[in-house]
This record gives C-alpha cells, sequence and structure tokens, in this order.
C-alpha cells in the first residue's frame, strides 16, 4: 500500500530533546557512549590521550578545548564534567571563542558548575564579540527571554540577524518569528517568511512546521496545499509527531487532491504507538465517524480512553459524548459527568456546557459520585480513572 517512504517514518520517527533557547549545539549528548566505544576500538586513545594531555598541561589552548570536550562527553576518558569546566575555564581565559561559549553552556545547564545564567550570559558575549555563530544565537536567546539579562528583544533580534547570517538555521527561524509577528523588530511579511524558508531548506523541523501550516491556511503565502504536504512529510521524516498531526489533518479531507501514499488513519497511528495523545485522540475520531476507516466504535472509545488517561482534554470530552448517547458504551450520565468534569477543569468550555446539561438528568447521589470520581481521576493524574456503575 506504501512505498519505501513508509520504513524510513517507522525507523526514524523519535524526538530528540533540546533547550528551549539555545541551538542543538548547545545541549550535551548523554548518548554519546555507545559512538565512543566505536571510536576507542577504532585508534589508540591511550597514545592520543596522553598526547592531548600533555599538551593541554603545558598551556596549548586548543588542546584544552579538545580535552574538555573529551571530559565532557566521556571521549576517551571517564566523563568528568567538573574537569571539563575547569579546560575550559583555563581556555576561556585566554579569549578562545569555543571555550567561552562551551563553559557559557555548561553554566546555562548547570553542568559541572553551579548553574549562573548571569556568567553565562557574559561569557556568550565574549564569544560572539568574536563571532561564535552558537554563542550569537544563545546571547540573542537569552535577551529574548531575559535570562541572565535584561529583557531586550531589540537586542535579541541583532544578535539572532548575526548568526543567521552565517547560517545558523535556529537564529533563521527565531528571527523570520519575530518578523512575522513583529515581536521586538517591525512587522515584516516578506522577510520572515524568507528567513523561515531558508530554516526549513535546512531541515529545520519547527521552520518546515510553520511554513506547511502556513500554506495550508494560505496564510501570509498563497494557500498551495500541496506544498504544506511536501512539508509536512520531510518533518515526518525527520522524526516530528506535529508533522503527522498536520499532515493527518490535511488527509482527513478525502477531497483533498495531492499528491501523497500516505492515509490520515496510517499517520495517526503511527503516531499513537509513539504515545501520541493527539494522535490518539485523532485516530479515535476516525474510528467514531468511520472517515477514511471503517467505523469501530469499540476501537474509538479504546483509543479515547488512552489518550484521556494522558491527560489530552479533547478526549476526556469527546468520551463523555460517547457515554451522553451510548455509542459504543452503555449509556451513562455518571461517567459522561465525570469525563466532562475532568475536561472542563482543563478549560474545555463544550464539556463544562455540556457538564451541565446532562446534571439536570440526574440525581444528587449521582452528581455527587461523579463529582468525587472527577477528582479522583485528577488526583492521580488521569492515571486512576475508574468507570462508575449505574446510570
Amino acid at each position: 500500500m506504501h512505498t519505501r517512504k513508509i520504513f524510513t517514518l517507522l525507523t526514524i520517527m523519535g524526538a530528540a530533546a533540546t533547550i528551549a533557547f539555545a541551538p542543538a549545539s548547545l545541549a550535551t549528548n548523554e548518548d554519546t557512549d555507545d559512538k565512543g566505544q566505536t571510536d576507542l576500538a577504532n585508534r589508540n586513545c591511550t597514545v592520543d590521550g596522553k598526547k592531548l594531555e600533555q599538551s593541554s598541561a603545558s598551556g596549548n589552548v586548543n588542546a584544552q578545548v579538545k580535552l574538555g570536550g573529551w571530559y565532557r562527553v566521556g571521549f576517551c576518558v571517564a566523563r568528568d564534567k567538573t574537569q571539563a569546566a575547569a579546560l575550559y575555564q583555563k581556555a576561556a581565559k585566554q579569549g578562545n571563542m569555543d571555550a567561552q561559549y562551551a563553559l557559557g553552556s555548561m553554566y546555562v545547564l548547570g553542568e559541572g558548575v553551579e548553574k549562573d545564567l548571569e556568567l553565562a550570559a557574559a561569557l556568550f558575549e565574549q564569544a560572539a564579540k568574536q563571532g561564535h555563530t552558537d554563542a550569537q544565537y544563545g546571547l540573542g536567546s537569552m535577551y529574548f527571554e531575559g535570562w541572565g539579562v535584561e529583557k531586550d528583544k531589540r537586542k535579541a533580534a541583532e544578535l539572532y540577524a548575526q548568526a543567521a547570517e552565517d547560517g545558523l538555521r535556529d537564529a533563521q527561524y527565531k528571527l523570520g518569528k519575530m518578523y512575522l509577528e513583529g515581536d521586538g523588530v517591525q512587522k515584516n511579511i516578506s522577510e520572515g517568511i524568507e528567513l523561515v524558508k531558508l530554516a526549513a531548506i535546512s531541515d529545520f523541523t519547527d521552520a518546515q512546521l510553520l511554513l506547511a501550516s502556513k500554506y495550508a491556511k494560505g496564510e501570509n503565502v498563497e494557500k498551495n496545499i500541496q506544498i504544506a504536504v511536501d512539508l509536512y512529510t520531510r518533518a515526518i521524516e525527520l522524526g516530528s509527531i506535529e508533522g503527522i498531526l498536520g499532515l493527518g489533518a490535511i488527509l482527513e479531507d478525502t477531497d483533498a487532491e495531492v499528491q501523497t501514499n500516505l492515509d490520515a488513519a496510517f499517520l495517526y497511528d503511527l503516531a499513537a504507538e509513539r504515545g501520541s495523545a493527539k494522535a490518539q485522540a485523532k485516530l479515535a475520531n476516525l474510528y467514531e465517524k468511520g472517515i477514511t476507516v471503517e467505523q469501530d466504535l469499540q476501537k474509538a472509545y479504546s483509543l479515547y480512553r488512552q489518550a484521556s488517561d494522558d491527560g489530552n482534554k479533547k478526549a476526556q470530552f469527546e468520551l463523555g459524548k460517547l457515554y451522553v448517547r451510548g455509542k459504543g458504551v452503555p449509556q451513562s450520565f455518571a461517567n459522561a459527568h465525570m469525563w466532562l468534569n475532568v475536561a472542563a477543569a482543563q478549560g474545555n468550555e463544550k464539556a463544562a456546557e455540556l457538564r451541565d446539561e446532562i446534571a439536570a438528568e440526574m440525581t444528587k447521589d449521582q452528581i455527587a459520585q461523579a463529582q468525587a470520581a472527577a477528582s479522583d481521576c485528577a488526583s492521580t493524574e488521569y492515571k486512576g480513572c475508574t468507570r462508575l456503575t449505574g446510570t
């Protein structure tokens, strides 16, 4: 049914956590041991390490930075982030911008040193003035958020612009968004779109998702569903769950004329298996209504329940509606009231309205039972939500 692209999706799906205010290079990789072990087998770490240590001890700045990196990730030496920070400190004092940036990132994370955002900003600034692209972005993000420095979005935009000019896709995306929203800079749609496009071309997933949504809606660009599909598809190939949700929403429209070998149900199922509550809720909706799949109310109930247990308020609302109507489950206002109450507590206004409507059909005891069950459900973070007996 699907081409080799499906196998690609199945093998590469999975999100990588990154620091929210810094490019991926600022976050250390805690899973480098396997790579380190492979490299250990391919080179003589004892000999190379001794030479590097001797060079570092003699004051060679580049050697200090390299050895600091070894200690930071545990390559050829036992991982020791305190030692890594000490080596970076020596090189940073000599004006090495890579060391200044690396040490600053450790102060951001509290890694091998006590967390200190002000000191991190100072180190980033030293490196940024020397043209260190990641430091420019990192410092820009600190000014954008007001972390370790006074919030100054114009200053953030200036720093993002420097990094963007050097091709840093994170900076291109963030500056592009600022122009699109007029956030800290004068609004400039064309400039914003061009910057986001640059980041998307470089496979920056957030940029692809933003651009795809705009092409799908015809917002700030001429509407083009096929471009949106292509962007979402590439984001999915890079492991984006949000890409699945975006493309799935397009493909739910069976009249959409797009070139793709995927379908909404397949995509939602793929994401649902990876624990996405949003995807579970969307797939449940397809099974409930029989859209692109054969209607299966039991399957819909099961998926809504999975998503509800993960705190998805949309799924909790839909689950309540199933109990109100007796679709896939025996009709039960008590169970409906419980789930609608839980969803309402999370801000779902429609759930609150329906809950109040069915309350008129319930006894005081039934309402009290449902309210107690909803309270217990929420207190266990939705993992202890039990099915009530009776109506």
